[in-house]
Order: structure tokens, then C-alpha cells, then sequence
């Protein structure tokens, strides 16, 4: 779906289903420098299609003073070409990241990346593709 914005740029909107099958998960007890990981399928949540595969890779930055912050990199790898994103902060209010790169369809692709609650949907707003 392409909208009009008002700096002239389109925006198009992936509303994608993800489905883990392989994870780290997250340190049940987590510290500086542990890391974790989760890969799975997406799908288009319309449709239902397939629409290729998705992994993210964390980092725990800092747990100073109760709070646990992390670093966030996800790729998206779609049938029309890749979308990175990366996002920093504390753990449960990371629901933004930015997309920082792309391929195919998407290499000069900007935008962002809100995640849902879940973390079972996103919605990847792309411009300028």
C-alpha cells in the first residue's frame, strides 16, 4: 500500500506475521555481553502468504540501575530483496527500530519498523524505495 506523504516521498506499509522456529531465547538471568538470537518464518498478515524469513540477533548493553538495555539487529529477508533495521534501549520499550539498509527492492529503502507487543507482528513502513 503506497501513501502520499507531504515531503513528496511514498510510504509503503508490510504488515508481517513472524513465526519463530529457532531460538537463543533470552538470558534468564541477563548480564553485560550476553547475547541472544530468534529466526523464523514471515507472512504476510493479510494473506497469510509466505513472504521468506526473518532473524534477530541482541545484545544485553547494560542492567544498571534494574533497567535492561539492549541492542536489536534484524534482517528481513523477503522475495523482493533484504531489509536490515537496528534499535537501541530498554528491553520491553524497543517497539521502534530503524531500517538502516536494504537490497534488491528495498536498496534505498529508509523508514522504520514498529513491533508489536507480541513480537509477533510488525508493521516496516519503507520510503523512497
Amino acid at each position: 500500500m503506497a501513501v502520499a506523504q507531504t515531503d513528496r516521498s511514498t510510504e509503503r506499509v508490510l504488515e508481517l506475521t513472524l513465526i519463530s522456529t529457532s531460538s537463543s531465547g533470552f538470558p534468564p538471568a541477563p548480564a553485560p555481553a550476553q547475547v541472544f538470537t530468534d529466526y523464523g518464518n514471515t507472512f504476510q498478515t493479510k494473506t497469510g502468504r509466505s513472504f521468506g524469513t526473518w532473524g534477530v540477533q541482541g545484545a544485553v548493553l547494560s542492567t544498571r540501575g534494574g533497567t535492561l538495555i539492549t541492542q536489536v539487529v534484524g534482517t528481513f529477508n523477503t522475495p523482493e530483496g533484504l531489509i536490515t533495521s537496528q534499535g537501541i534501549g530498554p528491553a520491553e520499550a524497543i517497539r521502534k527500530t530503524a531500517v538502516t539498509g536494504g537490497t534488491g527492492s528495498f536498496k534505498k529503502a529508509s523508514g522504520y519498523v514498529e513491533i508489536g507487543q507480541n513480537n509477533q507482528r510488525v508493521k516496516i513502513h519503507l520510503f523512497n524505495q
